[in-house]
């Protein structure tokens, strides 16, 4: 059996790592603002699961009257850290979990006018976050304002780079993305699933899209591909260019391509 006598309830998010199991279970809720709780069972000697923490903590400036957070979660492959984000009707806050102690290593706010607030929010627990293999990086995928950026941070020192990766004249990305994109390859308007580190940290693999109406228009389907970015080039003081995007599927465009 893969685990024996392991019932688990309630799951909303499950991981395996490194021979061990993570999961998140509702833990309280305040009115339609819910937390959830995350445990871990050690599958090498398996006994009752282990509560890690609770999220958001009791920290947390939106804990409870703005948080959305739904109870999704990444993990490192290693199972050292993982990553969650705090989603609020207005934010987004990142925290990873490392070497036992839960950390917010940023803080994320659209601002159409100058200021951080809202009645609804672009931003997901389930929005596309990359880990690396020893849980010493994480590259988060955000719209902030005008562009559409890539946040990479050092997990144990906190240090944080961020890239522009498409930028638009005029606020915001979420919104006015379609009226600025055109149809080359590197013209994505969000990252469709799951972002992945290489083995070896060093690239970084993105399923991207362009759903745009003036593209599915033309293509008949939505254009789609896997992007691969070298981890050494983000934030490193220069804007990335089109040859920085190396396009590793090549999909066709059109719907009728063979």
């Amino acid at each position: 059996e893969f685990i024996q006598d392991l019932t688990l309830e309630n799951v909303v998010d499950l991981k395996l790592a490194n021979d061990r199991l993570y999961f998140s279970r509702l833990h309280e809720c305040d009115g339609m603002h819910c937390r959830y709780s995350v445990h871990r069972v050690d599958l090498d000697s398996p006994g009752p699961p282990e509560q890690l923490f609770v999220f958001p903590p009791d920290s947390d400036p939106d804990w409870p009257k703005h948080t959305n957070f739904k109870g999704h979660f990444q993990a490192s492959a290693d199972g050292s850290t993982l990553v969650l984000l705090g989603t609020s009707i207005r934010s987004v806050r990142v925290y990873v979990w490392r070497k036992g102690e839960l950390r917010e290593l940023d803080s994320v706010c659209l601002n159409p006018n100058g200021q951080c607030g809202g009645t609804g929010s672009v931003y997901n627990d389930t929005d596309p976050v990359a880990v690396s293999p020893d849980g010493s990086k994480v590259a988060a995928f955000m719209m902030v304002d005008e562009a559409l950026q890539l946040r990479l941070y050092d997990t144990d020192s906190t240090e944080k780079k961020t890239e522009d990766l498409i930028v638009l004249p005029e606020c915001c990305f979420f919104t006015e993305a379609c009226n600025h994109l055109g149809s080359e390859d590197w013209h994505f308007r969000w990252v469709a699933g799951r972002a992945l580190f290489s083995p070896d940290q060093t690239q970084i693999y993105v399923l991207v899209t362009n759903d745009c109406p003036s593209v599915v228009s033309l293509y008949g389907k939505p254009h789609t591909n896997v992007i691969a970015l070298d981890v050494a080039t983000i934030g490193d003081g220069t804007h990335l260019q089109s040859g920085d995007f190396v396009n590793v599927t090549a999909n066709p465009k059109n719907a009728s391509a063979e």
